[in-house]
């Protein structure tokens, strides 16, 4: 999502409304126990319960696939196409919390976003 060409072309209130939106649609695709939530801004955090990397990279290529097929009709007569990059991190054995995890996949996630856009890394 370039958040900075909705705001400019949509307004702020459509681009306040994206990431919320996009929670919405991935956390009807979640299992029970998956947080999905707004973070920081642009970010939209999911959280799987239990899963090893493997298991996240495929739930998260799934989400990945149901939201770039999605669209938020923001006016009568216009929509946006929304895609989203994904960026896998898992919390260390040693006893990291969420708020390490989050530190940590945070100073990556502008390096995942250079590497292209609509994809899980």
């Amino acid at each position: 999502m370039r958040f900075n060409l909705i705001n400019n072309r949509c307004g702020h209130d459509v681009g306040d409304e994206t990431p919320k939106h996009i929670v919405n649609v991935l956390a009807q695709d979640c299992r029970g126990p998956d947080l999905v939530g707004c973070y920081s801004g642009e970010e939209v955090v999911v959280l799987f319960e239990v899963a090893t990397a493997e298991e996240s990279f495929k739930m998260a290529g799934r989400l990945r696939q149901l939201d770039s097929k999605n669209i938020l009709s923001f006016k009568k007569d216009a929509a946006l196409w929304i895609t989203v990059s994904i960026r896998i991190g898992v919390i260390m054995p040693s006893g990291e919390g969420i708020d390490d995890l989050l530190r940590r996949t945070s100073k990556v996630f502008y390096a995942a976003k250079a590497k292209g856009r609509n994809r899980v890394d």
